[in-house]
């Protein structure tokens, strides 16, 4: 059974161990060995300590998916970062034996529906490596912006998508929705 939180800052171990093996299996031949056998998992307890910790001056929300308690994905979201595009969806990832599973599926869906709730309703978008090609199917469509900067190896791509796109029609959503409590089977 599946079942979706809201993560507090206790959490932050165990999104970092998550974000720094979803990124050594996904960006494996994409970013150097040395970095991903050696850095990562630091790096990203760094940062996971200090975003929690200036979480007033920079309000986002992550939300977890657990499997009998054991953490299998997570969703990370700035929902005022950009007056354009809307809320910025920083990190999903799901850990590299549960993929296919339609957790992140799930996950969207939840961050949607947060969004929705809290009447934020300008959009979601994100920026991927190019090369990464589970992240394919979200970027389909005509809204994506390419980038790249100098001393990076990979190249950026920027897509946008409507927060109903990942979830029910918004009428859905007339009444507050706890996601402490919501459990998907």
């Amino acid at each position: 059974m599946l079942t979706l939180r809201e993560a507090a800052e206790r959490d932050f171990a165990g999104i970092a161990r998550l974000h720094a093996e979803s990124w050594r299996s996904a960006y494996r031949g994409m970013l150097s060995d040395e970095y991903l056998d050696h850095r990562v998992h630091l790096e990203r307890t760094t940062l996971w300590q200090q975003r929690f910790s200036e979480r007033a001056e920079k309000p986002f929300f992550v939300i977890l998916a657990e499997v009998e308690k054991e953490l299998a994905g997570f969703g990370c979201v700035f929902p005022d970062e950009h007056p354009t595009y809307g809320a910025f969806l920083d990190n999903l990832h799901v850990v590299p034996q549960r993929t296919g599973q339609g957790i992140g599926r799930r996950l969207l869906s939840a961050i949607a529906e947060r969004l929705l709730t809290d009447e934020r309703r300008g959009g979601l978008y994100l920026w991927v490596i190019e090369q990464n090609a589970r992240r394919a199917s979200f970027m389909r469509g005509p809204e994506r912006w390419k980038w790249s900067a100098p001393n990076c190896p990979c190249r950026m791509v920027r897509a946008r998508r409507k927060c109903a796109a990942f979830g029910p029609a918004p009428s859905v959503f007339s009444r507050p929705i706890s996601l402490k409590r919501t459990v998907i089977t």
